[in-house]
């Protein structure tokens, strides 16, 4: 299984051509509420989700990690340890061959932290 860590909701889009390879193979967790400058999350997840689902990811493969951990928008480096516990309970029972996230670009604190 190919485990996708997205920052944000949006996040996915920079991936979808390597998510539509193998959707059925795609685990995509998002990290943060995508809550900048007031942001609905709700409506991001929404929309998040309705991509990911048209590339053919199953719904069980879509995973706000917000749900257990509400991690505001630019804070995900102070929430590094909780994410990664999370995950690896999100993982335990899966065999994961790669793993995708945003490169460190130095300008957006989520994604140089993911």
């Amino acid at each position: 299984m190919n485990l996708f860590l997205f920052p944000h909701q949006d996040d996915e889009y920079f991936i979808s051509p390597e998510i539509l390879i193998n959707p059925n193979n795609s685990l995509c967790i998002f990290l943060t509420k995508g809550d900048y400058y007031g942001s609905n999350t709700e409506i991001r997840n929404s929309e998040s989700k309705k991509v990911l689902l048209s590339l053919g990811v199953s719904p069980e493969n879509i995973i706000f990690l917000m749900d257990s951990l509400p991690i505001p928008d630019n804070n995900l480096i102070n929430y590094l340890e909780e994410v990664y516990q999370g995950i690896l309970k999100l993982i335990a029972n899966k065999s994961i061959e790669s793993i995708y996230t945003t490169a460190y670009e130095g300008g957006h604190p989520d994604h140089d932290a993911a």
